[in-house]
Parts: C-alpha cells; structure tokens; sequence
C-alpha cells in the first residue's frame, strides 16, 4: 500500500509538471505571437507610436525645462469649432554653457481628433500650427510670448481645426532638431476659448 501510495503521489506530480510545462509553451507561442502583431502593426500604421504617453504629457500649467528634441502634448480637450481659440505659450532659450547665445526652433499647435477619439489627418501639416511654426527663438530674448488664433473647419491653413474635429490636444515642439544641449524653458502655456462680446445696443 506504501509503494503503491508513493507511487500514485509520483504520477501526480508528474502530471502537473507536464501541465505546467503545456502552459509554458502556450505563453511563450502568444507572447510571440503579441509581438509579432504589436511589430506588423506599427509598421502598417496600425499603431500610432507618437500617441501621449504618461512620460509625454506636460502638465502645462507650470514651469517646465525641456532639452533636445521633444514633443510635448496636453491631455485631450474638447472643442466647438464654431468658436475662436487663443493658443499661446511663453518661452525662453538657455544661453550655451559658455556663456554664447543659443537658438531654438519652436512649433507650437495642436492635433486634431474626430468624436470617437481618432487622430485626423487632412489637408497641410501633421499639427495645425496655429500659434508657432518654424520660429527661431534666441537666448538673448529672455522670455518670449508666441501665440496665435485657430478657428472654423478646413484645409486650407494652419488657422482652421480639421474638419470633423471634435477634440484637440495642445502639441509644443522646443528645441526642434536639436540634441539635449539646447534647453528651453517653457511656461503659461494656454489654449483658451475667445469670449466675443456684442457691443450692439439695444434699439
């Protein structure tokens, strides 16, 4: 009865070892296969890398140094393009560490998006660049206020929302081309809704 006992205990754990060893391989086959998909996907477009990720959106209401090349981007927000908005930020570029001026190249803009949450792309530009588009920053301007208006749908400029937008987000781009040598500093960054007042009085 002992050996016999033993015995039956041995194929037990026979058998889980080969269950276990079963669902191992099956992990590992779809974990390949996921990054196969994932690495298909990215080359087809089916995947948009340069989505927000925790690590690239600002918090925007605050001071912020940015080196090198980035593109910053604010959480999403929601938009009625029957109205006007104000997109602006300051900025100010660091001098080089010897003291000579430094420039920056700085875009500022927004990406469009429809109702169900997926990125537009007609008409110029991958942003629409409403508030700064290839400006030339230098650190011997101290702080610098760029900002511009976007408005209406259409394709025609950088000025109007794409149409079918529904919801944007903020896209700041410091530093553009250049490595972490150049450091930017970014502050007040701002995208307000235009209040239009009616000046008519009543008749």
């Amino acid at each position: 009865m002992t050996v016999e006992a033993l015995t039956d205990k041995g194929q037990a754990r026979g058998l889980f070892a080969e269950i276990g060893m079963l669902y191992l391989r099956v992990a590992t086959v779809l974990l390949a296969l996921i990054g196969i998909f994932a690495l298909v996907g990215t080359q087809l477009g089916w995947f948009t890398p340069d989505m927000p990720t925790a690590k690239k959106v600002l918090q925007i209401d605050r001071p912020a140094s940015i080196a090198g090349a980035q593109s910053i981007r604010s959480k999403l927000i929601p938009v009625d393009t029957s109205r006007r908005y104000r997109i602006g930020t300051d900025i100010r570029v660091l001098p080089k560490e010897d003291g000579s001026p430094q420039i920056s190249t700085v875009y500022l803009g927004v990406q469009t998006y429809d109702a169900k949450g997926k990125a537009l792309n007609s008409g110029p530009g991958p942003y629409r660049f409403a508030g700064a588009a290839n400006v030339q920053i230098n650190s011997q301007d101290g702080w610098t206020r760029l900002e511009g208006v976007i408005a209406e749908e259409g394709d025609e400029s950088h000025y109007q929302f794409r149409p079918g937008t529904k919801a944007v987000e903020v896209i700041v781009m410091p530093n553009y081309k250049a490595d972490k040598s150049v450091v930017s500093e970014l502050r007040n960054v701002e995208f307000t809704q235009i209040i239009e007042l009616d000046n008519n009085e009543d008749q």
